[in-house]
């Protein structure tokens, strides 16, 4: 009886202690980020965003697209509501924006010249995005190599 009594407790004791300490799972986004980004060139680009194998979110202001332009594809999710956009639902997400809410693996970030980009990304990796890509040259790039311009 003793021994049961006291196999009861170290097994009670041992599942408390285990379920205590914290544990980082495979779903913690944190886990797997890497200190660097990943970055896209257009090479890369160009045919993920014909065969919708990438989804180009541009973080520039509304304004600034009437402006300039968005390169053809791409989707606005301006910077200022970034975290906000990726931690809502996918239904939800598609209603505000327009489209799909894209997966991490498909994601590429742009803006004007790839530093507001650069400060999404980090703010989404906090949200589990640590594969989503930034488009460096962004959109000065993409001007530079005189490539087509959706005027919006």
């Amino acid at each position: 009886m003793k021994r049961t009594i006291s196999c009861i407790f170290f097994a009670t004791a041992f599942i408390s202690w285990t379920t205590a300490i914290p544990t980082q799972s495979s779903s913690d986004p944190n886990m797997a980020c890497p200190s660097q980004l990943e970055g896209a060139d257009v090479e890369s680009l160009l045919p993920g965003i014909a065969d919708g194998s990438i989804v180009l979110v541009d973080v520039r202001t509304p304004n600034e697209l009437l402006e300039t332009g968005i390169i053809p594809g791409s989707y606005n999710v301006p910077l200022a509501e970034i975290e906000a956009a990726f931690a809502l639902e996918s239904v939800e997400f598609k209603a505000q924006y327009g489209f799909e809410k894209p997966r991490a693996d498909k994601l590429v970030i742009t803006c004007r010249s790839g530093r507001r980009a650069t400060v999404a990304w980090n703010s989404l990796k906090e949200l589990g995005y640590c594969k989503a890509r930034v488009y460096f040259g962004s959109f000065l790039d993409w001007q530079a190599k005189n490539l087509p311009i959706q005027r919006v």
